[in-house]
């Protein structure tokens, strides 16, 4: 119990501890059962932990007392986690091979919501390898069992994870409509905060539309909720948001104030990433107003956080930043140093990018052939439940046959002994 309420509370490591207690005095006087579910407490809290072999024990400790009592709704929800390890582990196909498991072991029983967040995390490998179509095939399944206990939590995040797969997409129409049926159930619950995120996705989509009056409302929206419920992290995202907005509109001050306000929240919140990309817009704008010493602090932030986080887009729009200054001030020589610094770091880019796309098409190639592979054992399965269908039909059919010439034989043996019998009574009397 103790242990429950620390981990809602996001206090990891007091709820190790309260976890690990009842684990011992589970696995010495408490059943099997209660002793695979403080397994997945323990698994659950060093997962968040970040610590993935601590993690993984448990979690095949407890998968190992689920199968053994052939508990089968919690043996797919410990393959469901299992997978999403192997996913944070960068890790997909093995990630996709227990999802799958997941798959197989709640299809066909009675766990609509096991099994849809198996297809959820099917969909999210299938859009790992680009797989868009599949992808939205898998969240709609899981869309269609989730909607059926009524799950208006579920069925909303579902509903989000749909949208985001058509905005991928750039059908912003279809990715519109799934937001704003997300945004109608969340309104009905009554959560401010994920109200707040629907407001910000269907800013998106018509912000990529080029639409700014309407992204600028829904944008607004989501930040009036973020200060209502003091939400840093979503004040400092829609103040970066509007301030994109503010630079398309030529609105330098307005979009300076925004990005001035974002940078501190994110200093405050220690999102280095975001302070990287704060300060990188506001060296920007500045350098568009000639203040350049100032332009030259914020652009050397971000590039020294970019550095620190190793992150090449960080790195090489900071590089670039920079050369445009120095440009601007001709400052030639330092101009293209940093033009020079901002190729190299793009070549890399480049690198990773092909990379990435040949990772993803590995995946899809892997993802394909297991599909295949499952496909045809599947196959062989059904073959062989036919086969053994007939055979216990023409089994039947010969037990039927059996049954009547033995129930024929009987009765040739009754009436010729009721024959015999008829006679010998007769011989007597004569």
């Amino acid at each position: 119990m103790l242990g429950s309420i620390y981990y809602q509370n996001t206090k990891f490591n007091e709820a190790l501890k309260y976890y690990r207690q009842a684990y011992l005095l589970r696995s010495s006087h408490g059943g099997a059962e209660s002793k695979a579910t403080s397994a997945l407490n323990l698994g659950n809290t060093y997962k968040d932990l970040s610590q993935s072999d601590s993690a993984r024990f448990y979690y095949e400790q407890a998968l190992k007392i689920y199968q053994q009592l052939e508990l089968y709704e919690q043996t797919a929800l410990v393959y469901n986690k299992l997978g999403s390890l192997y996913l944070s582990e960068n890790a997909p196909l093995e990630a996709f091979e227990y999802y799958n498991k997941a798959l197989f072991n709640a299809n066909g029983q009675d766990y609509p919501l096991v099994l849809a967040e198996a297809y959820k995390n099917i969909g999210t490998i299938y859009s790992r390898a680009g797989m868009y179509s599949h992808s939205l095939n898998a969240y709609e399944k899981a869309l269609e069992l989730e909607s059926a206990p009524g799950d208006k939590r579920k069925v909303a995040y579902t509903l989000d994870l749909i949208g985001g797969m058509y905005l991928k997409q750039k059908e912003y129409e279809s990715a519109l409509d799934y937001y704003e049926q997300s945004y109608q159930i969340k309104n009905t619950i009554g959560n401010d905060k994920q109200i707040a995120i629907s407001l910000n996705y269907m800013g998106n989509v018509y912000y990529e539309q080029g639409d700014l009056q309407n992204a600028e409302y829904y944008y607004r929206q989501s930040l009036e909720i973020g200060r209502r419920l003091n939400d840093q992290w979503r004040i400092a995202t829609q103040l970066n948001n509007l301030g994109n907005v503010s630079i398309d509109r030529n609105a330098t001050q307005q979009a300076l104030s925004h990005f001035r306000e974002a940078y501190t929240l994110n200093i405050k919140i220690e999102n280095r990433f975001g302070e990287a990309l704060c300060a990188r817009k506001i060296g920007e704008l500045l350098t568009k107003t000639n203040q350049y010493d100032e332009a030259v602090n914020y652009l050397n932030q971000s590039l020294a956080i970019g550095k620190e986080l190793n992150h090449s887009v960080l790195i090489s729009n900071a590089l670039k930043a920079l050369s445009s200054l120095y440009e601007e001030r001709n400052n030639y020589r330092e101009a293209l140093s940093y033009l020079k610094a901002y190729h190299a770091i793009n070549d890399s880019i480049l690198v990773e990018n092909n990379s990435q796309q040949f990772f993803e098409m590995q995946l899809r190639n892997e993802i394909e052939q297991r599909e295949t592979s499952q496909a045809h054992t599947e196959k062989q399965l059904e073959q062989l439940q036919m086969q053994l269908t007939e055979s216990k039909d023409l089994l039947s059919q010969s037990q039927k046959r059996n049954k009547l010439v033995f129930g024929a034989s009987l009765l040739v043996i009754v009436l010729l002994g009721g024959f015999i019998l008829a006679r010998r009574g007769q011989s007597e009397k004569h």
